[in-house]
């Protein structure tokens, strides 16, 4: 028998015999995730990373055992010539005194690592529970990260020789540093007409680890271009010398004013500092004057109406309209109002005073809110339901070519209707579409659950259910509850079952047809695709592959209310510690970020569009920031040249803005992961592997306000990868909560400074879910959230889904050619529940296995 990882169940007591369970890790540091804690473990053998079988596989037989804890002795982040000093405790864990013999420093990672002893000496002979001590310590010389080992000799049965060892894992830290950059490297005024003044800002961003002093910002010489103001990455006015913090920065506004002829100068600002790679940082500044003056505005949404969707009753939503001025002379936003007939769900954000005045080049935001004070669409001025087009708002403007006054608007300008349902439910099914493969004809399929929520706060009926188009012979039928109609309670889940019985030898769709008054039905109907494919071969052969490297899909939820511009910070400062520790391990990962922005696409502060669902990406960099050996060197990957630090801190900060009506991590997660945003290459294609972990990681200063239940949520994730494969997901929060935390241990909801409220939906979807770690978002040091991850860990994938419905008594399984019995430990077994075949915990296969499925399709 070979083992790779051992952990004893809890405390020995003391004259006690232990009694161990066999698990199989799947690499050479076991299963143990690199965080330094957790029970004891054998030490893994020197040769290979597996234990060869022994009399101590009996507990009833007295033999020598030993266990060490930790497995993975992790220093972290050392700075360069700096020396951390960690231990690990080795244990006579077996019925019969353990001889130790030797304690060897077998690879010193390039020279960062020493032994520095051994308590009691060696050699020493440890009775049953008792322990050895070995210190170790680690010496960077610079940045990096290496990896050592330490050899033990024992007389432990179970070792091969009686040899066994201890990983060593550090990352070096290189002497802290300023380096800055400008964001943009160059401003372009565009062309103005004569005597125009218009303003740019350029931001001075601190990319090193150290604080950087910005010691002067000098020209431009005297002419069109001048200085204009000095800020610090909190907007507030500065004056030099001023310090810019490591990951922030600091803006540099410049004015320009046109010249009346028609001329194109140039100049420089120069920003002094004391970095020592770009000490005079020279920023290039170009612009044209003498166009002829021309007020011209793009306006975004286009279309014709601001349609705000479902909205709870008692809450508001706001949708804005974007003003960009194309032209070379300033526009005038005059004024913005309602029609005489609009009801009173609709009112102007108090954000935009009226005259605005648009700068070309600039825009200018005009808030609408609907904020319904019933259900159904929005009323008119009289009372009734707005099917007519009365609800409008225009937006009038002295650009020359704006919109004539036309039906219900005002006046002339940009006149859009206004569309608002007010709501107090919400239906969402869970899966949809349904897949249901092949099938033999002749057959049925297993039947499939398709779960409906009600993820809202009053009751809602579903009236009907229905496969339409209604064929003979049906393919797909629904066996629908006794009694119609239906009520689900609020926050509550009911369950259909659906089935498909090919009626050909062909592709076959349809959809079923949920009738209910779910205020998000579309005229009283939410619709479910149902797909199936009629074969008439039984003889089936699914072929898996187990990885042999660990990877990773990390997806950051990142909170783009105010006042998360610090916390922002504060994940860029700490995610050099998750490259380098990936790197350390050899895990292959792939990064997203994705707002809490679920209602509408907006412009950030960066001028980056923000669209609810899809991963957010900074100009000049990917959406998707990988290590894969060969990624695809197109969007939304990273493209080569480019750190993936910086990239990932770029695209970390999307900076205060659109959020703050409903902060909704869990439904922006859910739309990330779902179609059609995950099937898209052009938006989150590519992102979500199937045998990758996926590590979602939550940010933010309030609690989740989405519209689904907790559960609902946690559903969705466990099914993306399987409800036995519970290592391959993980949910971690940094929240309002009142420190660290496992889900074992989770710590509580807490108020947490005067701008973070207690995540309490957070905390309960942590728990749920069950792996991962919680921090508060009051202490900014997060690295230690990296190496909770599991990023180390290969995670061996224990359950197999097949394609087609199986016989049980048909089914072959074989890894790497070998056939494997049905044992639910030694071996595999079938769960026709879920229609996958199940490892058991002494049979996993290994790291680059082929596991080859044969059976024959059932005919239900």
């Amino acid at each position: 028998m070979r083992r790779t990882a051992l952990w004893a169940l809890g405390a020995i007591a003391a004259g006690c015999v232990p009694d161990f369970t066999i698990v199989f890790g799947g690499n050479d540091a076991g299963t143990a995730d690199g965080t330094g804690s957790g029970p004891d473990v054998p030490v893994a053998p020197a040769d290979s990373g597996g234990f060869d079988g022994g009399p101590g596989d009996d507990a009833s037989t007295s033999a020598p055992r030993a266990c060490v804890e930790p497995a993975i002795v992790d220093f972290g982040r050392v700075g360069a010539n700096e020396t951390e000093t960690q231990t690990f405790r080795l244990r006579s864990c077996g019925s019969a005194a353990l001889t130790l013999s030797e304690v060897v420093l077998a690879d010193d990672g390039g020279g960062w690592f020493k032994l520095d002893g051994v308590a009691p000496p060696v050699p020493a002979l440890l009775d049953p529970l008792e322990e050895a001590v070995v210190a170790v310590r680690c010496t960077p010389d610079g940045s990096g990260a290496a990896a050592g080992r330490i050899d033990v000799l024992t007389d432990d049965p179970e070792l091969t020789d009686g040899r066994g060892y201890v990983r060593l894992l550090c990352s070096g830290r290189a002497a802290a540093r300023c380096a800055v950059k400008a964001d943009p490297q160059s401003v372009d005024f565009g062309r103005l007409a004569g005597g125009v003044e218009v303003e740019r800002r350029f931001d001075v961003v601190n990319v090193g680890d150290a604080p950087c002093t910005v010691l002067s910002v000098a020209g431009p010489a005297p002419g069109p271009f001048a200085l204009a103001g000095l800020a610090d990455a909190l907007g507030r006015p500065a004056a030099t010398p001023f310090d810019v913090e490591p990951s922030g920065r600091a803006a540099v506004t410049v004015r320009f004013a046109a010249p009346v002829e028609k001329t194109c100068p140039a100049d420089s600002v120069v920003v002094e500092n004391d970095s020592a790679g770009l000490p005079l940082l020279d920023v290039p500044l170009k612009g044209c004057g003498g166009e002829e003056p021309l007020c011209a505005l793009d306006v975004t949404p286009p279309g014709n109406v601001m349609n705000f969707g479902n909205v709870f009753k008692g809450s508001s939503k706001n949708l804005g309209m974007f003003f960009e001025n194309s032209g070379t002379s300033p526009c005038s936003i005059a004024a913005a109002r309602f029609g005489g007939a609009s009801g009173s769900w609709y009112s102007l954000d108090d954000d935009t005073s009226f005259p605005a005045e648009v700068l070309p080049g600039s825009a200018v935001k005009v808030n609408l809110r609907c904020a319904p004070a019933g259900t159904g669409p929005a009323p008119s001025k009289i009372g009734i339901p707005d099917l007519l087009g009365q609800n409008v708002v225009v937006v009038s403007t002295t650009d020359p070519d704006q919109p004539r006054a036309a039906g219900y608007c005002p006046a002339d300008g940009w006149c859009r209707r206004l569309w608002c349902v007010g709501v107090t439910g919400k239906l969402d099914v869970l899966p949809t579409p349904v897949h249901f493969g092949q099938v033999t004809t002749g057959c049925a399929s297993a039947e499939v659950p398709v779960k409906l929520y009600n993820n809202g706060d009053a009751p809602i009926t579903v009236s009907g259910i229905e496969v339409v188009p209604a064929v003979t012979p049906q393919a797909f039928s629904v066996a629908a509850p006794a009694q119609m109609p239906l009520t689900i309670a609020p926050r509550s889940p009911a369950t259909l079952g659906v089935t498909y019985a090919p009626s050909k030898e062909a592709v076959e769709t349809a959809s079923l047809r949920i009738g209910t008054d779910a205020p998000n039905a579309i005229d009283g109907v939410v619709v479910v695709p149902l797909t199936g494919e009629g074969t008439s071969e039984s003889a089936v052969r699914d072929s898996f592959r187990q990885s042999d490297t660990p990877m990773v899909d990390v997806l950051w939820c990142v909170d783009n209310s105010s006042p998360m511009a610090p916390y922002q910070l504060s994940l860029a400062g700490n995610i050099p510690q998750f490259i380098e520790y990936a790197a350390t391990l050899g895990t292959e990962y792939q990064m997203g970020v994705v707002t809490a922005e679920i209602n509408e696409a907006e412009r950030g502060y960066t001028g980056d569009m923000i669209y609810p669902g899809v991963l957010f990406q900074r100009a000049g960099y990917p959406r998707i920031v990988t290590n894969s050996p060969a990624p695809p060197r197109t969007d939304p990957y990273l493209p080569e040249g480019i750190d993936p630090a910086e990239a990932f801190a770029a695209n970390a900060m999307p900076g205060e803005c659109c959020a703050g009506e409903q902060e909704s991590c869990m439904e922006a997660v859910k739309l990330a992961l779902s179609d059609p945003f995950i099937s898209d290459t052009k938006a989150n294609g590519g992102f979500l592997r199937r045998y990758a972990k996926l590590a979602v990681v939550m940010l933010s200063n309030e609690d989740d306000q989405s519209p689904g239940t907790v559960e609902y949520y946690a559903d969705f994730l466990r099914d993306l990868k399987g409800r036995r494969n519970p290592d391959l997901l993980s949910v971690s929060v940094i929240a309002g909560l009142s420190g660290e935390g496992t889900p074992q241990d989770p710590p509580e909801p807490a108020l947490c400074g005067e701008e973070s409220q207690p995540a309490e939906r957070y905390l309960e979807l942590f728990k749920t879910v069950g792996n991962g770690a919680a921090f508060s978002i009051c202490f900014g040091e997060w690295g230690g959230i990296m190496r909770k991850l599991g990023l180390g860990a290969l995670h061996a994938v224990v359950e197999y889904f097949l394609s087609r419905n199986a016989d049980p008594a048909s089914i072959v399984v074989m890894v790497n050619g070998a056939p494997i019995r049905a044992d639910p430990v030694d071996g595999y077994t079938y769960d026709p529940a879920t229609n996958s075949v199940v490892f058991g915990r002494g049979a996993v296969p290994p790291p680059g296995a082929v596991i080859d499925v044969l059976y024959r399709a059932i005919c239900f």
